[in-house]
């Protein structure tokens, strides 16, 4: 499919939206990618590779916005290529959620200060 019918395949509205992402295709590829725009039934993202249309993929995309206590969120998305043109990418929303992100701390943070007594 060419990139240009990407754009006319919708008349709904896109968010110009920039965040990176990893994916997971059903035959195990991984990699990594940003998006481009969004709305609720399509994910449009550049990647290194070129994926094949009709493959299921899974998409976790870091969300820009963190809930109220500050905790990182991701968009878990699971969809399948509809158009593909080199390495852009339209994906179709089967469905979606949002998850906490897990914050990795380093090993030093875990440490404990010594107690002294006397």
């Amino acid at each position: 499919m060419l990139l240009q019918n990407f754009r006319r395949r919708s008349n709904a509205i896109f968010y110009p939206l920039e965040m990176p992402l990893r994916y997971k295709m059903e035959n195990q590829t991984t990699g990594h990618g940003l998006t481009t725009e969004l709305n609720g039934e399509v994910v449009r993202f550049k990647c290194d590779h070129h994926l094949p249309a009709g493959q299921n993929v899974q998409l976790i995309v870091t969300w820009p916005i963190s809930l109220s206590d500050g905790t990182p969120l991701n968009l878990w998305i699971n969809g399948s290529v509809i158009g593909t043109y080199l390495c852009e990418i339209e994906v179709g929303v089967g469905r979606y959620e949002f998850r906490t992100r897990r914050i990795i701390q380093t090993e030093r943070s875990h440490q404990l200060e010594p107690t002294i007594s006397r």
